[in-house]
């Protein structure tokens, strides 16, 4: 099962660490390089990047995901990043 997650903060990284333990195969974006960089210990695809940019989500592999999780500090870009995720997925998979 694959899982993206988008936002590598506290939250994001406390999903992430728990679905690795699980073996799942997971993705964390993030725009922030520290972040990312924060988080090479979750041993997990790591990608520098929006979750609002279609690239972001096609290096993912948003085709192949069954679970996607905005996980960012702002409600905003939390409801767009849901929404546009939707949106890619359906284009590739619909």
């Amino acid at each position: 099962m694959r899982v993206i997650i988008a936002g590598a903060g506290e939250v994001g990284r406390g999903v992430a660490a728990a679905l690795r333990q699980e073996r799942r195969s997971v993705a964390l974006i993030d725009p922030d390089p520290s972040a990312i960089n924060e988080s090479q210990y979750l041993d997990c695809l790591l990608i520098t990047g929006s979750a609002l940019s279609r690239d972001s989500l096609m290096r993912a592999g948003i085709s192949d995901a069954e679970i996607f999780i905005m996980a960012t500090n702002d409600d905003m870009i939390n409801l767009l990043g849901c929404s546009f995720a939707k949106k890619v997925y359906s284009e590739l998979v619909g």
